[in-house]
Order: structure tokens, then C-alpha cells, then sequence
């Protein structure tokens, strides 16, 4: 049976190595090998050593360190992660997918308001 490198050896292998920049992890030990994270995953800091820590950048969505999808047209998400998309509000639609933020959502003809909403019918006769 083979003897393992004690915890203090292996955690000095690591320190050995040069530390990945953002957007890469490196999860083997005493490898200076960084792997780039999923398209349009990010990580937040350097040094990462999980596939876990690419999250899905603003305006994508799915699970830490997997495939990132881009929101639909009609919704948006502002946050780096694992959270769903949020629609737009009532009236408003994006000019787009991949949206991230609410003033992405632009008031739909025939309604008037602030980017991201509310969106409020116009009166008749009045110039949108």
C-alpha cells in the first residue's frame, strides 16, 4: 500500500505553482496547468480550484461550474451564479437575450416609463 504525501507536502506543491488568473481553476495538485471555465462562466477571484467556482456570468444561467445559457429574449439577470433569469416587467420586453440588468427592458409601443419598468399604457391622443 502506498504512503500518501502528508497534508503539509501536498499543500506546498500547491503553493508552488503560480496561481490562475480570473476565468481559470486549477484543480490538480503541483500542476501549473490552468483550465479555462466554461463559455461564459467567470470566477471572482484568482487562484480557483474548482470547476465549481466558474459561475455563470450576468446574463446567463445554470449550475455552478456547468453549461451557461444565455436568458431568453425578455428577461434578464444582473448577479453572477446559479440563479434563474427574472422576466421583465409587465409591458416591457429586451432587445435581446443575454440581458443583465432591468433597464434592459424597454417599454413596449403604446406604453411609456422608465427602462426596467413600470410600464403604464399611454392616454389617446398622447405622442409615446
Amino acid at each position: 500500500m502506498a504512503v500518501s504525501d502528508p497534508p503539509c507536502t501536498r499543500l506546498a506543491s500547491r503553493s508552488l505553482a503560480p496561481a490562475c488568473p480570473v476565468n481559470t481553476y486549477q484543480p490538480y495538485l503541483a500542476s501549473d496547468t490552468c483550465l479555462a471555465c466554461p463559455a461564459n462562466a467567470i470566477t471572482l477571484s484568482e487562484a480557483s480550484t474548482d470547476l465549481s467556482q466558474c459561475l455563470c456570468a450576468a446574463g446567463y444561467t445554470g449550475p455552478n461550474g456547468g453549461t451557461c445559457t444565455a436568458c431568453p429574449a425578455n428577461t434578464y439577470k444582473a448577479a453572477t451564479g446559479s440563479a434563474s433569469c427574472t422576466a421583465c416587467p409587465a409591458n416591457s420586453a429586451t432587445a435581446g437575450s443575454a440581458t443583465t440588468s432591468a433597464a434592459g427592458c424597454v417599454c413596449a409601443a403604446g406604453y411609456v416609463g422608465p427602462n426596467g419598468g413600470p410600464c403604464a399604457a399611454c392616454f389617446a391622443g398622447a405622442n409615446p
